[in-house]
């Protein structure tokens, strides 16, 4: 290993640690993380792989053309009663290349039930108003448009001041775990009720409470 690729994944690592500590780290420039990917796509693969490196790459994936430039660990979004749930969770500040800003926290679980018994958990309490919500409840989220993806084993949402197509999210949501397969979407504008989804036949359809 070089010198260079060495201090290269250091720096990465100790910008995800902060995802623990919660101290403000230099956002990681990912333009410069697709330019190292496209040297090494020409370098012998090795079995040795590293966490945070993966987690990059994983926004620099721009298949959807979102126009990613950077990231960071939020510590804004810390504490969600998701945290509870599971030891996978991330919580992301995300900058595209207009200098537009989004947020993204996910939780990962180990099956659907795990995931589900989060989410049922999650609805009971939710948000700083400690609602306690059905499947289907339409009720505002707040003053920023967001999505919640859930999935068989990991709960995604996106919250951003800016309008992004819902497709957008789907297709990297998808580009980036070959089996995602999407149970329940939760999608809000800014002040007015969500709205809930279910995906079938590669198209969203509306939840219906039974």
């Amino acid at each position: 290993m070089t010198i260079i690729r060495f201090l290269f994944i250091l720096s990465i690592s100790c910008s995800f640690l902060a995802c623990e500590s919660g101290h403000h780290q230099k956002p990681i420039d990912l333009n410069e993380v697709r330019a190292h990917a496209q040297k090494q796509a020409h370098k012998t693969p090795t079995q040795k792989t590293d966490s945070s490196a993966f987690f990059s790459k994983q926004y620099a994936n721009d298949s959807v053309s979102l126009k990613l430039a950077s990231l960071q660990p939020d510590s804004s979004l810390k504490h969600q009663l998701l945290d509870r749930f599971t030891k996978q969770h991330y919580h992301f500040l995300i900058r595209d290349s207009s200098k537009q800003t989004f947020h993204h926290s996910y939780w990962l679980f180990k099956d659907s039930s795990q995931t589900l018994n989060a989410l049922y958990n999650w609805l009971d309490d939710f948000s700083e108003r400690h609602l306690s919500l059905k499947l289907g409840s339409r009720i505002p989220l707040g003053p920023n448009y967001q999505w919640i993806f859930v999935s068989t084993h990991r709960i995604d949402l996106f919250e951003s001041k800016q309008r992004y197509p819902t497709t957008t999210w789907l297709k990297w949501l998808q580009g980036n775990e070959a089996s995602y397969t999407l149970y329940y979407l939760i999608r809000a504008n800014p002040g007015k009720n969500c709205s809930w989804w279910q995906f079938a036949n590669r198209q969203f359809i509306p939840y219906e409470t039974r």
